[in-house]
């Protein structure tokens, strides 16, 4: 955010504290705004449905009032309610709050609401729902107006690369190339390129060392090295 990149994918271990962290991150921004350091914009978190009051309990749990805001929630029949009044209505109660919390499906099904807003931060917990490039959700997701976009997800890759390209697409558009070229050097035959792997890792974690300036892509802890009190694991 502070060298004005489009986005990242903190890509850290389930239990590890994504959620956390990025409300903590939120927190700050907002701080930016209030400073007047950058300009007024309500945050989009888009989550599975059944992760949505977390965020929420995580909110009131760890941040101090007002917080982030307003909280819209701009899923279920009370928006389904809004958005028949049109569009530009709901665009109007979208950007009037601090933020907002929303569905992959109303994202999918409303999306001429939510490009109607341009977000100071649009966060999509549980990125791999927008791992296949050729589905509509990723498209839409993809569509929004946003200064900083965060992907949270402790499985970036589920099937294949490809899952990853798809998600650091959508953050930092560009900068693995298009999906030709991408499975053309890392996935040649159709399966991870083992000796193109590291080098991959390398430069979307800043440490390619051809690049002086190299920031990283993606930012990721497992639970090995960062959870030390974590009860002991028995097969």
């Amino acid at each position: 955010w502070r060298r004005a990149l489009p986005g990242s994918l903190l890509a850290d271990d389930m239990g590890l504290g994504k959620t956390l962290q990025t409300l903590a991150f939120l927190s700050w921004v907002k701080l930016q705004m209030d400073n007047g350091c950058t300009s007024h914009r309500p945050f989009l978190v888009v989550a599975p449905t059944g992760l949505l009051k977390n965020w929420e309990a995580e909110a009131n749990k760890f941040l101090r009032p007002p917080a982030l805001g307003s909280t819209l929630k701009a899923h279920g029949s009370g928006f389904k309610t809004i958005c028949q009044r049109g569009w530009r209505v709901a665009a109007s109660k979208l950007k009037e709050a601090g933020w907002v919390l929303t569905t992959y499906e109303t994202l999918r099904d409303k999306i001429l609401a939510f490009t109607g807003v341009e977000w100071a931060v649009t966060v999509f917990d549980e990125a791999q729902k927008i791992k296949n490039p050729r589905a509509m959700v990723t498209d839409m997701a993809k569509s929004l107006k946003s200064e900083f976009t965060l992907a949270l997800t402790g499985t970036p890759v589920e099937n294949s690369l490809a899952d990853l390209w798809c998600i650091i697409d959508t953050v930092q558009p560009g900068e693995l190339g298009t999906l030709k070229e991408f499975i053309k050097k890392y996935m040649p035959d159709g399966r991870a390129a083992e000796n193109e792997l590291l080098s991959l890792k390398n430069k979307l974690m800043g440490q390619d060392e051809q690049i002086e300036t190299s920031c990283p892509v993606m930012i990721r802890r497992s639970k090995d090295e960062h959870w030390k009190e974590k009860p002991e694991k028995y097969e």
